[in-house]
């Protein structure tokens, strides 16, 4: 749920009770659940906000009850739900640097929850003859829903954070869930990263194939008789290296599913703070971030490369033709394993 979602429901909530909504997001500071670091409202989080505002809203609860407390309606009454509203939903939306939005929903949601909790309460008080059964619903409705809320805040806190599911993302966090901790690894395109997914795993199957081939042509060499000319279909070579890939990926992705404590998130991960990645709608939080978003390959600035369609390290497992001639930029080992490849499967290869 988002925290700008958050901010309206809690700002309607300060419209039935005005201490329960701020004693919730005190102990959401206070737990880790909400980070409000750094920001003038990191008051909440102390150990004494979270229990003088306990003790306020336990307070509030009583005095709703006694026949002289006045109604949410008078001006201090209301004034006190707004500023209670305002204060709850600029917490909830300081992690999302939208301060002034989250105030804008606080209050909003307070005014709500003042005029329409006011009118659904003489309803119910017309109903059972008496306040206190309405009362005691409107109770239910204001604690149940701050504690929903406060779970909702929890769920979004994390042991630790892992940003990227490549090969270094999912061993990292068996070894932390098995730990005892409680982890979110955060993927923003394919789970597995360039070894399964355009590294190792589709080029060793690219090579076998061109292994394969090879071997067929120097068949007789071992007493073999292979008839007619080796042909190449790329298409099917293609689809096996993608097949590859994806069992790979299909049985690391269920690994991780099953893995108990792991939250798998899909998407861009983004830093709010020091402690806080946002994820879509989703804020994040833990006392510990790794970083393992693996990387790409460097595209050089070559005299007239940009005027052509030139091929990369990924682009060419998509290569369903076998080119007339290659020329591979770069002698390192991933050069050289496409050079190779290419070579068996008949095209001409210039390594430079």
């Amino acid at each position: 749920m988002t925290l700008l979602l958050l901010a309206l429901l809690t700002g309607i909530l300060c419209g039935l009770r005005t201490m329960t909504p701020l004693a919730m997001v005190s102990w959401a500071a206070a737990l880790g659940a909400l980070s409000l670091d750094g920001s003038w409202l990191s008051f909440l989080g102390s150990t004494v906000a979270v229990w003088v505002l306990t003790i306020f809203a336990l307070g509030e609860l009583v005095a709703d009850k006694l026949p002289f407390t006045p109604s949410r309606k008078v001006p201090m009454q209301f004034g006190a739900r707004i500023v209670s509203g305002a204060v709850c939903g600029a917490a909830l939306a300081t992690p999302a640097g939208l301060v002034f939005v989250g105030v804008a929903l606080g209050i909003a949601g307070a005014v709500i929850g003042t005029l329409g909790g006011a009118a659904v309460r003489t309803r119910l008080a017309a109903r059972f003859g008496r306040d206190l059964p309405a009362a005691l619903i409107e109770d239910a409705i204001a604690v149940f829903g701050a504690l929903l809320i406060l779970g909702s805040l929890m769920n979004q806190t994390f042991d630790a954070i892992i940003i990227g599911a490549g090969q270094a993302g999912p061993p990292l966090a068996g070894r932390l869930t098995g730990a005892g901790m409680k982890v979110a690894l955060i993927e923003r395109h394919l789970i597995g990263g360039t070894c399964v997914n355009t590294g190792c795993m589709p080029t060793k199957a690219l090579v076998a194939s061109a292994y394969a081939a090879h071997m067929a042509r120097r068949a007789a060499d071992f007493g073999v008789i292979v008839p007619g000319a080796v042909g190449i279909d790329m298409t099917r070579v293609h689809a096996r290296a993608h097949q590859v890939t994806m069992n790979a990926r299909n049985g690391l992705t269920a690994w991780m599913e099953a893995m108990a404590g792991l939250t798998l998130f899909h998407g861009h991960a983004r830093f709010e703070s020091a402690t806080a990645v946002r994820v879509g709608d989703d804020l994040l939080s833990a006392p510990r971030v790794f970083i393992n978003v693996g990387g790409r390959a460097l595209v050089p600035d070559m005299p007239g490369l940009a005027d052509i369609d030139y091929l990369t390290n990924t682009s060419m497992l998509d290569l369903d033709v076998v080119p007339r001639h290659l020329v591979v930029v770069g002698g390192s080992y991933i050069g050289l394993e496409f050079a190779q490849a290419f070579r068996r499967f008949g095209a001409e290869v210039t390594v430079l």
